[in-house]
């Protein structure tokens, strides 16, 4: 004889173990249920949150913030000792040439040429704070945001002594090799220094702001418009349409694998925008000294940090943008539980 349905206890005594299991299901079921739709919820208005992080602005600012760097004593010795030495090669350089001139007078042409790259190199050396003093005389500050005006302005004193031990180092390097190779890399440091301290910031936060409007044409175009945090639900196959098909645990433990990764994705944005300002910051100090090894290796290093943070929010926007298309590709033909439809979109 069957039992009604609502007969407990007549299903208890006909079958006890397929109403304990079937109890248990239906108390599993009802909780992933509950469960699923709070991380809905949560990851719908968390998810998209990274999206609308604002990026500081790097310029703006009304006026220039008058910050005066501490004098180094010990940097001036440094610079002191730095002249001097490359002195002292131009004079050992000189001497060579002379011998040289004498030794063969046929190759007189040759040493006279060589005999003025040594003395270029000296009224060279000798300008450098002349020369320096030009290219910094800007106001580097001036349309900088409060932040980075206080940092470039910290490093004001560092950035000229740089550049000046820059000059000595490449004064010092066209007497030694008598060449004017030393030379053509120091030009092309004292251009890359006048490009970065006089519109170098303009040009990272146009890049910034371009790489900003991307990022967000991209989402809408993907989403056509609709609200971000409902797609990402979607994605994440967090409605009730899906919960029973592809099992409550799965679904709970992808719904808070999302979250969590929702989270990091809002801290690498903030991360990002503080990275931005401080590498805005420090630009010219990296520029300062590119015509040595060790000044090239930081300018491109911080070339390359600067372009991958500008970058990093489209690059973000393009991995969403690919993964809610894919929700609507063929990629589920044939997954019945649309398992891999939700691991291809959280991954």
């Amino acid at each position: 004889m069957a039992c009604a349905p609502i007969d407990w206890g007549c299903q208890l005594a006909e079958a006890p173990g397929e109403w304990l299991k079937s109890a248990a299901g239906q108390s599993i079921q009802a909780l992933a249920d509950a469960i699923s739709q709070s991380v809905g919820q949560t990851l719908a208005t968390l998810g998209s949150v990274w999206a609308t992080v604002p990026t500081p602005d790097l310029i703006g600012g009304s006026s220039a913030i008058a910050v005066t760097s501490p004098v180094s004593t010990e940097f001036e010795t440094l610079l002191s000792w730095s002249m001097w030495i490359s002195l002292a090669i131009c004079m050992l350089s000189l001497f060579v040439v002379g011998v040289r001139l004498v030794i063969r007078p046929k190759e007189a042409a040759s040493s006279i040429s060589r005999l003025g790259v040594v003395l270029g190199a000296v009224l060279l050396m000798s300008a450098a704070v002349g020369v320096v003093s030009v290219i910094l005389q800007n106001p580097r500050t001036t349309n900088a945001s409060s932040s980075v005006a206080f940092i470039q302005s910290s490093l004001t004193y560092y950035v000229g002594g740089m550049a000046i031990l820059s000059i000595i180092i490449g004064g010092g390097r066209m007497a030694w090799h008598q060449r004017l190779g030393p030379g053509r890399d120091l030009f092309q440091s004292l251009l890359t220094l006048t490009v970065v301290s006089g519109a170098g910031l303009a040009a990272i936060q146009l890049a910034v702001v371009s790489a900003d409007s991307l990022a967000s044409w991209i989402l809408s175009s993907s989403t056509e418009g609709t609200d971000f945090g409902q797609n990402l639900v979607t994605l994440m196959a967090l409605s009730g349409t899906a919960t029973g098909a592809l099992g409550p645990i799965v679904v709970i433990v992808l719904g808070l694998i999302a979250m969590l990764a929702s989270l990091v994705q809002i801290a690498l944005m903030v991360v990002r925008g503080g990275m931005l300002v401080l590498l805005a910051g420090i630009f010219p100090l990296a520029a300062s000294f590119t015509n040595t090894a060790t000044g090239k290796a930081w300018f491109q290093k911080c070339m390359s940090w600067l372009i991958a943070f500008i970058l990093y929010k489209p690059a973000a926007a393009i991995v969403y943008a690919t993964a809610f298309q894919l929700v609507g590709s063929d990629l589920s033909i044939g997954d019945e539980t649309g398992l891999l439809k939700i691991v291809t979109g959280l991954a």
